[in-house]
Order: structure tokens, then sequence, then C-alpha cells
């Protein structure tokens, strides 16, 4: 950007008041200022910000400004005053002149205190403010854990900086998920500025129940069923995560059959997922005088060919 015209570096009109030409120079400023931005050309338009707002700050530079021009007033790139970026944190020896109570404001928005700003020893460098890089942990849940969501123990650092901290388990979590706990990793090179803890969650098996990608919140359960329970119907209690729950089976139930106990999965937000039941039917293993074969002559008699279709032929 030329700065041939401080009103469009301000992006203000020429009739501006002060307090409108200080709020265009500090939001500009929080954009541009090389400490907290990452642009390549932030020294440059710092610098037009900079002198713009030098010249329509004061009443006497700005109407020789609006007389005559840049010219008037010593044009772009003049030399300013006594703060440069090499001692107020920034580049090398490119002047730029601050007003103090604007950059203690400027002070207070990036860094969280305004602080004696201007004052030699008291203003962080850059580097001492950069943010500790974010770790990574690995955690393992039990299943219930990761159904009901709660809290888990979590041992953070190691020697005499290990901590133990508590960290919310989300309803629902999935096994492969990752938290983000704010504020627990490295710290920075001012010994605070900690960045992230990243847990990685890995979610135990139970040996009844399981989940499924493609319904996360449906629980699944493998249901063993006697011949005589799935020919004649019964009522079997569940142990269910948060309660048990009673499930009927109806009679003439087949292996392999689903029954759905709606409601009863995973509830994670406003959502609430359903419990599937899947039967397996388990035969016995003992037939010490024959009569389970003479039943199953009886049963076979009633039974109709369950493999029809050309398919089977």
């Amino acid at each position: 950007m030329s700065a041939d015209d401080y009103y469009k570096v301000l992006n203000v009109k020429r009739g501006a008041t002060h307090e409108e030409i200080r709020t265009a120079y500090r939001r500009l400023a929080r954009k541009y200022h090389p400490d907290v931005s990452d642009r390549r050309d932030a020294q440059a338009r710092f610098t037009e910000i900079q002198e713009a707002y030098d010249v329509l700050s004061d009443d006497k530079k700005r109407r020789l400004y609006d007389a005559a021009g840049p010219a008037a007033v010593g044009g772009p790139g003049r030399p300013h005053g006594n703060y440069t970026w090499s001692n107020v944190g920034g580049g090398q020896g490119v002047g730029v002149d601050f007003n103090l109570d604007d950059m203690g404001a400027m002070f207070e928005t990036f860094f969280g205190g305004r602080g004696d700003f201007g004052r030699p020893g008291t203003r962080p460098s850059r580097a001492a403010r950069r943010k500790g890089r974010d770790l990574e942990k690995s955690i393992s849940i039990p299943f219930i854990r990761a159904v009901e969501g709660g809290t888990e123990r979590v041992q953070v650092g190691q020697g005499a900086s290990a901590a133990t901290i508590d960290v919310k388990i989300p309803a629902g979590i999935a096994h492969g998920a990752k938290l983000r706990v704010a504020g627990k990793g490295e710290p920075g090179q001012d010994g605070t500025s900690h960045g992230d803890l990243i847990l990685i969650v890995s979610v135990q098996e139970h040996p009844l129940y399981r989940r499924e990608h493609a319904s996360p919140l449906n629980l699944h359960l493998d249901l063993p069923l006697t011949v005589e329970e799935a020919l004649a119907g019964s009522r079997i209690v569940l142990p269910a995560p948060r309660s048990n729950v009673e499930l009927t089976v109806p009679a003439g139930t087949s292996g392999g059959t689903t029954l759905r106990v709606r409601g009863r999965g995973i509830k994670a937000r406003s959502e609430r997922g359903d419990l599937l039941v899947h039967t397996r039917i388990v035969l016995p293993r003992r037939d010490p005088d024959g009569t389970l074969i003479s039943a199953a002559g009886i049963i076979a008699a009633a039974t109709d060919n369950p493999r029809t279709g050309p398919d089977w032929d």
C-alpha cells in the first residue's frame, strides 16, 4: 500500500475526528504490529500506519498535510522520534514514533496486562512470550467411562514437575478420539505461556458390550439363549450400563435375530442411541439318555425347511 494518502492508510474520512483516528490507528496497529503479525509486509505496513497517525493526530501537522500533502510534513519514510523496533522489541533500526499511552493500550491487548511500557527492561521479548509446545499423551479408559462420561485422572510431566490432573471425559467418546487440555503442555520461554496437552483416547473392550463405527451411539450385545428360551420365549435381565434392562424374548425367536431396546444406548448431548441385542442359540452339550435327540425329532417334524428357494436347489 502506498502511504501517499494518510487518510486511506488509516481507512478514515478526511473529516474524521481525533477519536476516530485514534480508534482506527489502534485497530490497525493490533493487526500489523510485527510482534504479533505473521504477515511478510507487517513491518512496512505498520511503519505507514505509524507515519499516518503521527501526522493526523497532530493538529498542526494535519493542517499542513491537508493544505500541501505529504511533502509539507516530510513525506512517507521520514525520520521519527525516540522509539525504534530495536528498542521496543521489533526489527533493526526502522524508526517509529510511539505515544506511550497508545503503546500501553496495545501491550494490554496483545499480552494481557498493561505493564510499565517504555521503561528499560520491563517489556518481555517476543521470544520470551512464545507459547510452549503442545504435548501428546495416550490414555486408556474403561468402556463404561466412554459410554457414560465422567472424570479420568491423568499424570502429566515427569520427576519434580509431575502432577496429576482430572480430565473430563464426554459421554460417547470414541476410540482414537483426541481431547485437548488447555495450558498443560510445555512452558514457553518465559516459563509460562504453556502449550496444550493432547490426550489420545483408547477405549478398553467390554466383556459383553461393544460399539460399531456405523452407529457410534448404539450399544450391541450378543445374547446366548437356550433352546427352551428361544422356543417358549423368556424374560431376561441384561446388566446394561446405568441400570439393568428386562428384555422380552418372543417365543420362537431364531438365532441371529436382533431385538432393539430403544433409548438404552449412549446418551451424548441431545441424542440417545439404542441397545441392540443379537440372539444366539446355544445347544446343550450332553444328552446321556438320548432324550434330546428324540425331542429334536419332534421339533424337526414341526419345523418347515428353512433352506428354500432356487439358490438352495
